[in-house]
């Protein structure tokens, strides 16, 4: 008798995020499942799973049977297991936690996460792979300048960054005012919602500073 080669009739991964992402500072929580199927097959196989993280990372936790690169950014996850007659199936599941560090951006970021999958068994490599897209929001941030009529002095300032990231607004040198208060928070960080700070200023009275009259002949 010669040994079969085996057949594939199933060969699937998937990578399957488990919480919502806010903003930088939100964890990553997702699950890598793998099932296969070979059939009329006795022998060892092995399914290799290789998860390439988009950014650099701050921290990280996975299940046992993974491993992580932190110069490639590439977590490797194994399950080997035996095939036979009674048991044709490679069932494979691995739990990740990931948070990122440095996300910067003025508008909504895109974490496009791919996932590669290779079973093998005997002389066979059969390869599969899934990918996932997280978005981490932007915030906006606008201060406005104005006297004590609500009036506005000078032009208002937006900015833009990714929720958690920290912003910062700034006083303005108005001629003929004086700041006298600061409505909402000069530094922070974005958040879904617009923030609003206010600048108010109270008009100067002057100052006299050189008044003479003279009549000459």
């Amino acid at each position: 008798y010669s040994k079969n080669e085996g057949t594939v009739e199933n060969n699937e991964v998937f990578k399957t995020q488990t919480n919502t992402i806010i903003g930088t500072n939100s964890t990553f929580k997702y699950t890598l499942t793998y099932t296969g199927t070979v059939k009329d097959y006795i022998g060892t196989a092995t399914v290799t799973l290789k998860d390439k993280l988009p950014y650099e990372v701050s921290s990280i936790k996975f299940d046992e049977g993974c491993t992580f690169d932190e110069t490639t950014r590439i977590l490797t996850c194994t399950k080997t297991v035996e095939l036979n007659k009674d048991n044709q199936n490679i069932d494979a599941t691995f739990n990740v936690e990931v948070t990122y560090k440095n996300l910067t951006g003025t508008t909504n970021l895109d974490v496009v996460n791919k996932v590669e999958s290779t079973l093998t068994f005997g002389e066979s490599n059969v390869e599969d792979s899934s990918e996932v897209t997280d978005t981490i929001l932007s915030g906006k941030v606008t201060a406005t300048y104005v006297d004590e009529d609500n009036k506005e002095l000078s032009n208002s300032v937006t900015t833009s960054g990714l929720v958690g990231t920290n912003y910062e607004t700034e006083e303005k040198t108005i001629y003929g005012y004086t700041l006298k208060e600061v409505l909402g928070n000069e530094t922070g960080k974005y958040q879904t919602e617009e923030i609003k700070v206010t600048y108010v200023y109270s008009k100067n009275e002057g100052t006299v500073e050189n008044n003479e009259v003279f009549k000459t002949q």
